[in-house]
């Protein structure tokens, strides 16, 4: 079951998107406990009380503390990188404040059950509920780690670094047929040496990227105007 929570001031909008949600549950036979809040203070002190999401619907107008300090406190007070966060907004003039706290999406009002939908399709794909495992064999055994858990993966020589958020992985293969398995809307090749999880970026440059545990990463010099190009067109839909 996954533990869906909205925040919004505005009631109406929570049990719209509530009906919304408890419809994308029936049609896709997947079962949601759904919790609403309408301040970001009870929302926080839920949060800090191990009341985790795996899905939350934000707003950014928020009575007490703000949409965007929620997020803050989320990826670096509680160090939850797990969370899926899907802003809600009447404005779209916050997405450089956003990229720092890793939205998955980013929602403006009023809300369009269409919109709702292809989100939570695409969120349900991302969290594994789909086949969404990366498969590799090391020393006899299997692993599957799920794309949600992947920040990047580094090549070395014939080996392949898998760097997720429980630690490091590695085995015998080629970047080029990781690439190939992985979702294009979700993993992006920087380098040669480097395919990343774009939802684990930290901050961006022109010829790095630093992603959410320190790494700093360089994008090769023919990579750098792609790289952009996807940067930006993940900005655009936030």
């Amino acid at each position: 079951m996954l533990n869906i929570v909205i925040c919004d001031d505005e009631k109406g909008t929570c049990e719209e998107l509530k009906d919304i949600l408890i419809n994308h549950s029936s049609r896709n036979q997947t079962s949601y406990h759904i919790e609403t809040y309408y301040t970001g203070t009870d929302l926080s002190e839920a949060l800090m009380n191990h009341n985790r999401a795996d899905i939350l619907f934000l707003d950014i107008a928020l009575p007490g503390v703000d949409g965007i300090n929620v997020g803050k406190m989320i990826r670096n007070t509680m160090g939850d990188e797990q969370t899926v966060i899907v802003y809600i907004s009447s404005s779209k003039s916050y997405a450089l404040d956003l990229f720092q706290n890793r939205p998955f999406d980013f929602l403006t009002k009023p809300l369009e059950e269409e919109k709702i939908t292809s989100v939570m399709d695409k969120i349900l794909q991302f969290l594994g509920k789909n086949v969404s495992f990366l498969e590799f064999q090391n020393k006899g055994k299997l692993y599957k780690i799920p794309y949600r858990d992947i920040l990047y993966l580094q090549s070395e020589k014939r080996k392949i670094r898998v760097v997720t958020v429980r630690g490091i992985k590695e085995y015998y293969g080629k970047l080029n047929e990781a690439e190939e398995l992985l979702p294009a809307d979700t993993f992006l090749k920087i380098h040669k040496s480097y395919l990343i999880n774009t939802h684990f970026v930290e901050t961006y440059t022109y010829e790095q990227i630093t992603m959410v545990d320190g790494s700093v990463l360089n994008i090769s010099q023919p990579q750098r105007p792609y790289v952009r190009k996807k940067i930006l067109e993940s900005e655009r839909r936030k």
